[in-house]
């Protein structure tokens, strides 16, 4: 299967909004139910603990912007540049997460894959904090990457 950037470009618009507004079910949709998400260390195999992990990391956090710097495509594959800025409910503090990922879409058009690569957690992609919807979240300061 090979995916146009069309279809990339909406699944990555599905995928950064259902995070915006906590959408469990947008998110899910674009999933297989084998789905594989790879974060570091963390492996979450089929629908039920990637569905776990996203409720656990917004049960304790909000997405306050998602954007997708960049991407490509390469046959199935989807390769992203992402920027996040998340808030901790409890403390209300926010950081900046930066990274890139890669989409595999199976031939059902659904997501089969993630493999997340972030920043690492001392340094922040300048380049993200500059972008005037992150600049205005974070106050113009350089957050500890990573989300919460």
């Amino acid at each position: 299967m090979t995916v146009s950037e069309a279809q990339a470009n909406e699944m990555l618009q599905v995928r950064n909004q259902s995070f915006m507004t906590a959408d469990i079910e947008a998110y899910m949709s674009l999933w297989n139910g084998d789905g594989v998400i790879e974060m570091g260390s963390q492996r979450f195999v089929g629908e039920a603990a990637i569905r776990s992990a996203i409720e656990g990391a917004w049960s304790v956090s909000r997405v306050l912007h998602f954007e997708t710097r960049s991407f490509a495509v390469r046959g199935s594959d989807i390769l992203n540049e992402f920027a996040i800025v998340w808030q901790d409910k409890a403390s209300a503090r926010t950081t900046l997460q930066t990274g890139m990922g890669v989409l595999a879409v199976a031939a059902n058009g659904r997501l089969s894959s993630l493999r997340d690569y972030m920043e690492a957690a001392d340094g922040v992609r300048q380049s993200a904090a500059k972008i005037p919807a992150i600049r205005d979240l974070i106050g113009g300061t350089t957050p500890a990457a990573g989300a919460n």
